[in-house]
């Protein structure tokens, strides 16, 4: 627990911004579970998964049902362009301060999420991709893949100044944000 009061003192620089924090880790560390779990104890912020902005973009672009594996470079920088202005959108458009968990890079392209806020859900990759595994049914040889982008995933957000932290200390952190907002 000794790396939550680090994050709680940004909250007074925080308060006044629309998004207070940007949560990120390997797929399969738990973020989706966060917002779940979090959503219906915290009404006055907006716990928001970054997937939600997918669907979405692919139906403005007119590619909903087309596996994002096969778009091409073109497809892909449009929906990254629709997806990072739908966010900006949310963002203009909310009333409520928001948190977002998820993925802010794809195919080497990265969503802006406006908070100096940055948290690492310090869950490790090897066990988010057995997690994931799990829920997907992957081979061992999808889980080993998992885990070495896992393992970038988390270089990457460390060398963006994400802090790690337990799924625990975000909850506790989010709660006492909520009952200081």
């Amino acid at each position: 627990m000794r790396r939550a009061p680090r994050i709680l003192e940004k909250l007074n620089y925080v308060r006044g911004e629309k998004v207070l924090a940007h949560v990120g880790g390997p797929s399969g560390s738990g973020k989706t579970e966060l917002v779940n779990v979090l959503t219906p104890k915290v009404k006055n912020i907006r716990l928001i998964d970054l997937d939600m902005f997918d669907d979405e973009a692919e139906i403005e672009l007119g590619m909903s049902g087309v596996d994002k594996n096969s778009y091409t470079d073109a497809q892909l920088a449009a929906h990254h362009r629709m997806k990072q202005r739908l966010i900006n959108n949310f963002i203009r458009l909310g009333s409520k301060p928001i948190i977002f968990f998820g993925h802010i890079e794809e195919a080497g392209r990265v969503i802006k999420i406006p908070t100096s806020v940055r948290i690492l859900l310090s869950t490790s990759p090897r066990s988010s991709a057995v997690r994931r595994g799990k829920h997907k049914d992957l081979s061992p040889t999808e889980i080993k893949e998992l885990i070495e982008i896992g393992d970038e995933d988390v270089k990457y957000l460390k060398g963006l100044g994400y802090i790690p932290m337990s799924s625990r200390e975000i909850y506790s952190m989010v709660l006492s944000w909520s009952k200081s907002l």
